[in-house]
């Protein structure tokens, strides 16, 4: 394990190498002549697994073979002109409002925020009618 990581990240710094001299990204494969980068590859394996990342020579082989697959989806349904379909759009839209709500909307407030308003729906008291002691000779005006 330690030997696979070692030589993961010697061939990771390997292509950082070039980079660093103005050379470009290499490209890892290419699907139907669009090329796709080591470090497009290597962004999306991090931002997939997150912390999870293990770097194992199976957990890669198994995300390069799926990450492959979507690129041909993704070329196919570019092909049919699916990205055109307003349907289709309208829908696209909603999941990225709903990622960016998900960033704009701090959780650890909300969830404290819901905990204090259902503490104060427990002690509220629901009240349709006030009945006040008036003396028994009381005015209109009084009441």
């Amino acid at each position: 394990m330690i030997r696979f990581l070692s030589l993961f990240l010697l061939i990771a710094l390997a292509w950082s190498l070039p980079a660093q001299n103005g050379h470009e990204d290499p490209v890892l494969f290419t699907v139907n002549g669009d090329p796709v980068h080591v470090s497009e590859f290597v962004y999306i394996y991090e931002k997939t697994n997150g912390d999870k990342a293990d770097y194992s020579r199976g957990s890669v082989e198994e995300y390069l073979r799926l990450y492959t697959k979507f690129k041909l989806k993704v070329q196919k349904a570019k092909e049919l002109k699916l990205d055109t379909i307003q349907s289709l759009q309208q829908e696209l839209e909603g999941y990225r409002r709903q990622l960016a709500d998900s960033y704009l909307i701090d959780k650890e407030v909300t969830e404290r925020l819901i905990q204090e308003a259902y503490e104060r729906v427990q002690q509220d008291v629901d009240i349709s009618h006030l009945v006040i002691a008036v003396d028994e000779n009381a005015t209109p005006d009084d009441t």
